[in-house]
């Protein structure tokens, strides 16, 4: 757990390496900066304030959590795994809205992060968008529909 802000590339890829985390929990209290989750294949990363952009960055799996939101790019190249947004997003062109639900999902994950101190609202209605076409991408963004 980093209880603050954290640099780039949290969960990330080495420079040249194809695969980043592969398993295990990051929480960042703070923000977070370029690139979190840069070919990620499992695990989940919670990042409490803003991260900057690529966020999700060629995602392969895993989830990544964005309670403050994230900037532009927000998982470009992103070929599958979930990424959860508190706040709205400006998503790419290439993200599709697919349909408005409640994932059954995130009630396990909001109770797996509330033993961490998290609250995830769980037991509401996101947005989902699926992506990113620019690559035969099966990743999906989750909005919160409560986001303001």
């Amino acid at each position: 757990r980093v209880h603050g802000n954290a640099g780039g590339q949290v969960g990330a890829a080495y420079r040249g390496s194809l695969s980043g985390m592969t398993d295990g929990t990051v929480i960042v209290d703070g923000s977070a900066g370029l690139e979190v989750g840069m070919r990620m294949k499992r695990g989940t990363i919670v990042v409490g304030k803003p991260a900057r952009d690529f966020a999700g960055l060629q995602m392969k799996g895993g989830t990544i959590v964005l309670c403050g939101g994230a900037e532009l790019r927000t998982g470009a190249w992103m070929n599958r795994g979930t990424i959860v947004s508190l706040t709205p997003l400006q998503l790419l062109p290439t993200f599709g809205y697919a349909s408005t639900y409640n994932p059954t999902f995130l009630r396990l994950y909001a109770r797996y992060l509330s033993a961490f101190g998290l609250a995830l609202p769980a037991d509401a209605s996101y947005q989902r968008y699926t992506g990113d076409a620019a690559v035969p991408g099966k990743g999906e963004i989750l909005v919160w529909n409560g986001a303001a």
